[in-house]
């Protein structure tokens, strides 16, 4: 894991076939596991489709699993400094 930029999104390296297996949807809420602490996200296509403010799992122009929070900063948000283990949990 990784943080892109300033912005303060999280950058995984989990790629979208391997992230489908999981069987999530585009509007589904996921629930991931980060440094111990499990929070739900929602998985869309762009970071318009959640409110300002609210968190996000999205693929990035990587075509990454990243998260992020729409304008805002989801590794400050979250207190998380990478390296740290994250976990997608079974839907």
């Amino acid at each position: 894991m990784a943080l892109d930029g300033p912005f303060g999104n999280l950058v995984t390296n989990i790629a979208p076939d391997d992230f489908a297996k999981l069987g999530y949807q585009v509007g589904d809420t996921v629930r991931v596991k980060l440094a111990g602490k499990e929070v739900a996200v929602s998985f869309v296509k762009t970071f318009g489709a959640v409110p300002v403010g609210k968190p996000l799992l999205y693929i990035d122009s990587r075509g990454l699993v990243s998260l992020a929070i729409n304008q805002g900063n989801f590794a400050q948000a979250h207190g998380i400094v990478p390296p740290v283990p994250l976990q997608i949990l079974p839907k």
